[in-house]
Parts: structure tokens; C-alpha cells; sequence
């Protein structure tokens, strides 16, 4: 499932703006990258979480656009209904969320939020291709970082 391998960051609190903010300068998207125009209302995520492999305390925010907040409610309720109570928003990792979705036949193919996601052109990444983009992105943030590029749960000697 998407949310495998992002256990390592554990959520300490986490909050939703509500009402929704509307945008006094543009943002961008944190799910589908689409700009947010100033006046559009937008959905906002703050919270505060646990990174075990830095032994450190993150505060971050998101902000989202109305489609994508509705697209990940969609995709949660999908999982909840199908018995995967642990299903939960990992930021970023909505376009996994909905592959999988898909996989399990949680989805249809035709479904207006997959078609929005996948166009007919675009064929979702299989599961070895997205073990392959996770690890380059481990691999980038510990270079980033001047670490030893470590998968979680793996101890260098």
C-alpha cells in the first residue's frame, strides 16, 4: 500500500484550517502542483512530526487545492470501505494512493478521479518503478543531507 514505508515519520498532532483560507498571493498545489490563484479558497494542513532517523521534531504545512482535498477524501473513504482502517493522507503521495486503489480494484478505471489523475496516455507506475523512485529519493535527501543513503529499518554496520 501507499502509506508502507512512511512509518518512519509519526504524526504528533495535525490540523485542517476550517473554514478554508482564501489565498491572498498564489501557492502551489501540494498534491497535483497546479497553481492556487489569489481569491481561491484552498484547503491548509499543519502539523508536527516525528523524524526517528534524525531524532528530530519537523513542523510542516501544506497547502492543497479544493480538488485534491476531495480527491484524497474520496480515495480514504474507498480504503475505510474496503476494511484498510489504517489508510491515512501522506502528503504528496496522492497519484500512489489512487495506483493502489486501482490495484486492489478499490477503483475503476473509468472514474472521473482516475481519469483526472491518469489520462488514457499516462499508464499508472508499476510497484517496482515506485520502489525505484522511493529509494532515489532516499538516496537524494541523504546526499543532501552528507549521510550514508540507509532504507528504513536498515542499520549500516
Amino acid at each position: 500500500m501507499y502509506w508502507l514505508g512512511t512509518e518512519e515519520y509519526t504524526c504528533v498532532f495535525f490540523n485542517k484550517k476550517n473554514p478554508n483560507p482564501k489565498a491572498r498571493k498564489e501557492h502551489e498545489c501540494c498534491e497535483c502542483g497546479e497553481i492556487i490563484p489569489v481569491g481561491a479558497e484552498y484547503a491548509y494542513f499543519s502539523g508536527k512530526w516525528y523524524d526517528p532517523i534524525n531524532i528530530e521534531y519537523t513542523f510542516g504545512h501544506y497547502r492543497m487545492c479544493l480538488n485534491c482535498d476531495r480527491d484524497w477524501a474520496i480515495v480514504i473513504s474507498v480504503f475505510h470501505q474496503n476494511g484498510q482502517k489504517e489508510a491515512r493522507m501522506v502528503f504528496g503521495r496522492l497519484s500512489l494512493a489512487i495506483e493502489d486503489a486501482l490495484e486492489e480494484r478499490y477503483l475503476k478505471g473509468d472514474e472521473s478521479l482516475v481519469r483526472r489523475w491518469f489520462p488514457p496516455d499516462i499508464e499508472p507506475q508499476t510497484e517496482e518503478e515506485i520502489e525505484d523512485n522511493l529509494w532515489n529519493e532516499i538516496k537524494a535527501d541523504a546526499i543532501r543531507k552528507g549521510l550514508q543513503p540507509v532504507l528504513p529499518g536498515f542499520m549500516v554496520p
